[in-house]
């Protein structure tokens, strides 16, 4: 028994680094292709845009090592960081939202709070990095509007997260959680995993679904 649970959790490193070494290799390719491009003096549009490319791969680049960091060691994080403090989720989600307005102004935001306080006990940086990621991706999908919620439900309170955009297949649903799972319209990368990790180390519940047109990712906490 240990040694199929040793050779399962060998495969799964195994095929973890083969996501993350391909996932990491494209940014690098533009990196490389445009920044010769300009040594070669053969770039097609102007130095500054060029620039501007690679800027922008490299940032995109820097993000994806910062998650991956993360991700190795939000274990130990969460086992080990002491600051468990009352979490307000009414201001956190209003403090993001307002945010997160910011990146996309053509987008429509709906913010509705039925109740507050909506207290929940937690590291305050570890439970804004879960409900970030999921308006990250929300962000990324929408085609005209993002709508938030945050309601009771029974010993819970749930945070609806739910945009317009393409419906996520129904085979995807339960496994877009995974670390850097490719699905047929693309990859989900590690914010949901890492997402869904924080969640359940709070004893809470994450899950997407769609929904009355609308692409809909619900997180419940448990209440203070």
């Amino acid at each position: 028994m240990k040694k199929h649970a040793l050779k399962q959790a060998e495969e799964d490193e195994k095929k973890f680094l083969q996501s993350i070494s391909h996932d990491l290799k494209t940014p690098v390719m533009v990196i490389m292709s445009y920044a010769q491009a300009i040594i070669d003096g053969m770039y097609v549009d102007s130095t500054e845009n060029t620039a501007m490319i690679i800027k922008n791969e490299a940032v995109r680049l820097e993000k994806k090592i910062k998650q991956i960091l993360y991700l190795n060691t939000l274990d130990y994080i969460l086992e080990h960081d002491q600051e468990q403090d009352e979490v307000y989720l009414d201001k956190l989600l209003t403090y993001l939202v307002h945010n997160f307005q910011q990146v996309n102004l053509d987008l429509s935001w709906e913010l509705n709070i039925e109740t507050k306080p909506a207290i929940v006990i937690g590291n305050p940086d570890s439970i804004r990095v879960s409900i970030e990621n999921i308006l990250e991706n929300q962000l990324r999908y929408a085609a005209k509007s993002i709508r938030v919620s945050l309601r009771e439900n029974g010993p819970y309170w749930a945070i609806e997260i739910g945009n317009d955009g393409p419906p996520i297949p129904e085979k995807d649903l339960e496994q877009i959680f995974e670390n850097l799972y490719k699905g047929d319209n693309g990859k989900f990368g590690l914010g949901l995993a890492i997402s869904k990790k924080i969640i359940h180390y709070y004893h809470g519940k994450v899950h997407a679904e769609n929904k009355n047109g609308q692409v809909r990712f619900t997180i419940s906490y448990p209440k203070k």
